[in-house]
């Protein structure tokens, strides 16, 4: 039985005399233009801006900002916060704007209204409310607003020109980590030491309270 001539009749070739490419020409040359420009896009976003530029940009950007300026606040970054944990997304929100600003690396005063109530006074005056909900932002004299503004101006690439000429902040402390307190090296915290006979030794108190006093900033805790 002869099958020649059987895949003409059926209107099919048995080989194929040229092979189409894969992908069409047109659209390759179309990927790559534009992969070569968001290239080029992302270069401008990557490349620092020059600091005399930047300074500029700064200075005009935060002339936006209505002037409300806490005491000490003319050239610095001031954040009212709180440390208690009764409102679980005030407590997140003031440690999601702490450490935001605190990843630029530019020095920052914090007022914790609940261990102060003169901060909060404070706040309320230049908040001009009775009632008023931290954290709050000021950065050289003027209201920048709350946490959702602070993330928004970080999404937008803004917040580092808002904080440019805000001096840097000092190296973490070796002692406590940033933490400002530290436990005793030797009780953990607990309010005697005991010494192999289980005496009080006197002696490693004196130790550890001249140690602490040589780094003021922190708390030492027995």
């Amino acid at each position: 039985m002869k099958l020649q001539g059987v895949g003409n009749n059926l209107g099919f070739s048995t080989s194929r005399r040229s092979f189409s490419p894969l992908f069409d020409p047109e659209l390759l040359a179309s990927f790559e233009r534009e992969l070569s420009e968001e290239g080029e896009q992302i270069k401008k976003m990557v490349s620092p801006v020059p600091r005399g530029r930047k300074s500029r940009i700064s200075e005009s950007m935060i002339e936006l900002f209505e002037k409300k300026c806490p005491p000490g606040g003319e050239d610095a970054v001031v954040l009212y916060t709180t440390t208690l944990r009764g409102i679980r997304k005030t407590f997140e929100d003031c440690n999601r704007v702490r450490s935001l600003i605190e990843s630029h690396c530019v020095q920052m005063i914090e007022r914790d209204i609940s261990m102060d109530s003169g901060f909060r006074e404070e706040l309320r005056v230049l908040m001009e409310k009775k009632e008023v909900r931290v954290p709050v932002v000021f950065v050289k004299g003027r209201l920048i607003g709350d946490a959702d503004e602070v993330l928004k101006l970080e999404e937008e690439g803004k917040l580092s020109f808002l904080l440019e000429g805000i001096p840097q902040a000092a190296e973490v402390c070796q002692g406590c980590g940033g933490l400002r307190f530290v436990m005793c090296l030797d009780c953990s915290g607990s309010c005697k030491v005991l010494d192999a006979e289980q005496k009080s030794v006197g002696e490693m108190w004196r130790v550890q309270r001249e140690w602490a006093d040589s780094m003021p900033h922190l708390l030492l805790i027995r």
